[in-house]
């Protein structure tokens, strides 16, 4: 729901600010003008760094992504196990299961146009990447040292600048996740690389849209062999030189803003815990206070004019940003439906009031059949590709006459507005145009039971869970029966 009220706060504490500054202002009293200034800094920063450090939270977002997937494909975790058990009985791992391994890594790798993509064995230490086998790690090896660090920090992911040894040593950005078996025991690491220079591109233009300088400190990341220096990847005792501050306020979790000494810069730091980093962000306010000094014999007027402006502005940046936090919270990434909190709420608007406008009216519930076998035979990515078709098949068929909604895995729920046997019908064409055109023979096993009968409702139980549970039955009843069907129960 789009909370009007917090955009109203907001305008509300931003007016009243203003309004202060400006009685002051007329007041001519300079000392609450520098007051004021250091204030102002101090809310700008705050919100540069939170713009910032999801923008940065985003930028590395796709690519420990694709490294859970990585790490969560059973294909992989098969591989490792299978190339761990044929080392034990001194069998030679074939160049046919090597090129397995390449193949797999070296389309992630064209996918998404990482610089570089590996699989390392924790169970023989082989060091694998697109290209095939590198060579066998070693705690000897100092270039290795991240790999036995990280298996001793007690995360599943980490990010960390290093350099890319089959790369030209170039600096990458590396992200690495844990592969963890059904026993719980990391059996590999898997992960991929991008030269940071485009990172840093980012950076440069976050730099350069908001006049701060911008530096990131590894804080709970695996410690590796690099020490060379980038522009923005900063150690604790680089940063204590620049402005003075004690190295240990740079390297620990917190998030904390200082003014420094000579009152002409501003130095805020945040910790971002899904990366590990610290963001440190410094702000010279020279500009601010000779501006807010420089508005002291300015009318009423203005004062009123900017409060508009401001206010509108406002409005319309918090209004964009709430909705796009609404659809990404209640979309479904992968299929573009609805997920099953904001069908959950539908459902409850639906049974309480809107229920009338309909007469007949029925829920159902589907599930692709034997879809675990598509991922373990074809992969996880293909696996996806299957649900947004069949997503996309029922969205086209069910159109405005009803809600659509992924329930989780391979599991779709929706509302009919109308009878079952027409929403039988509908389905029933899905089902057979999905195994006419797929190759895969792709088929659905579907539950549908009744919601409204003659502009009733059929039972007083207005609880989603006593529906889904009808819908479920009838679905469970159309699997015994030789799947690839629909089932309607009373």
């Amino acid at each position: 729901m789009f909370r009007k009220h917090i955009v109203l706060l907001n305008n509300l504490i931003i007016i009243l600010f203003i309004l202060i500054g400006f009685t002051v202002v007329e007041l001519n009293d300079a000392f609450y003008f520098n007051s004021l200034a250091k204030k102002q800094v101090t809310n700008d920063v705050s919100l540069t760094m939170l713009h910032i450090s999801k923008q940065l939270e985003s930028a590395t977002f796709e690519q420990r992504t694709v490294a859970q997937t990585m790490a969560n494909d059973s294909f992989l975790k098969n591989w490792i196990i299978k190339e761990h058990q044929l080392s034990n009985i001194h069998t030679q791992f074939d160049k046919k299961n090597q090129q397995a391994l390449c193949t797999y890594l070296s389309n992630y790798k064209h996918l998404y146009g990482y610089n570089t993509i590996f699989c390392i064995s924790n169970l023989t230490k082989n060091y694998y990447t697109q290209y095939g086998f590198n060579k066998t790690l070693s705690t000897k090896n100092k270039y290795d040292s991240w790999f036995y660090n990280f298996l001793n920090l007690n995360k599943i992911c980490d990010i960390q600048v290093d350099t890319d040894e089959d790369n030209n040593f170039n600096v990458t950005l590396f992200t690495n996740y844990k592969v963890i078996d059904q026993n719980n025991n990391v059996i590999g690491v898997v992960g991929s690389g991008r030269t940071i220079s485009k990172f840093e591109k980012e950076i440069e233009n976050f730099k350069d849209n908001y006049d701060l300088n911008i530096y990131i400190v590894n804080v709970g990341n695996a410690n590796n062999s690099f020490t060379g220096k980038t522009k923005y990847f900063k150690s604790p005792k680089e940063l204590s030189k620049m402005y003075n501050i004690p190295s240990s306020e740079f390297s620990r979790i917190h998030n904390k803003q200082y003014t420094l000494k000579n009152s002409k810069q501003f130095v805020s730091i945040k910790h971002i815990d899904d990366l590990n980093w610290n963001i440190v962000i410094e702000k010279n306010t020279s500009p601010i206070y000779e501006y807010f000094l420089s508005k002291m014999s300015h009318s009423i007027l203005y004062a009123v004019i900017l409060i508009f402006l401001l206010s509108a502005v406002s409005t319309f940046c918090l209004t964009k940003l709430n909705k796009s936090f609404v659809i990404r919270q209640n979309i479904d990434e992968l299929t573009s439906l609805y997920n099953y909190r904001i069908f959950k709420c539908e459902f409850t608007k639906f049974i309480h009031r809107t229920h009338k406008k309909y007469t007949n009216s029925c829920l159902f519930m589907l599930d692709v059949d034997n879809f675990k076998t598509y991922n373990d035979t074809c992969g996880h990515l293909y696996g996806n590709d299957i649900l947004k078709f069949v997503a996309s098949k029922l969205l086209d068929a069910i159109g405005e006459c009803g809600i659509c909604a992924r329930w989780g895995g391979d599991e779709f729920i929706g509302i009919y507005y109308g009878s079952a046997k027409s929403a039988q019908v509908i389905l029933d064409n899905v089902n057979n145009e999905l195994k006419n055109i797929s190759t895969q023979k792709i088929s659905l096993s579907i539950g549908i039971t009744t919601i409204v009968k003659d502009n009733k409702l059929v039972n007083t139980n207005k609880n989603l869970s006593f529906y889904t549970n009808q819908a479920d039955s009838a679905l469970y009843h159309a699997k015994q029966n030789g799947k690839g069907r629909s089932h309607i129960i009373s």
